[in-house]
């Protein structure tokens, strides 16, 4: 796929994107000028449309724990206190 994307703060367009009340501070609008598809035999191969088949999750780590691995910014408690805050009162 290719195209061209810019970042936009307009305020009507911020305004009807609006999540309980809170438009996001920018958008991202994508153009897309081009897509190349593969063969659908991948697609039917991978399970993607079958949930049943998806691989479990359960053993992933947390985004927290993804954080401490990568930035170390302290404990994972308190990472996770940090991303609970802003999932509650930032995302929407």
């Amino acid at each position: 796929m290719s195209g061209k994307a810019i970042i936009v703060r307009d305020a009507e367009l911020r305004a009807k994107m609006a999540v309980n009340g809170k438009p996001p501070e920018h958008v991202l609008v994508v153009e897309i000028t081009r897509v190349l598809s593969h063969c659908p035999k991948c697609l039917i191969r991978s399970g993607m449309g079958q949930p049943d088949a998806w691989r479990d999750a359960s053993n992933l780590p947390s985004f927290a724990e993804v954080l401490i691995a990568h930035a170390k910014p302290g404990t994972v408690e308190q990472t996770q206190v940090v991303v609970d805050k802003g999932n509650r009162e930032r995302l929407y």
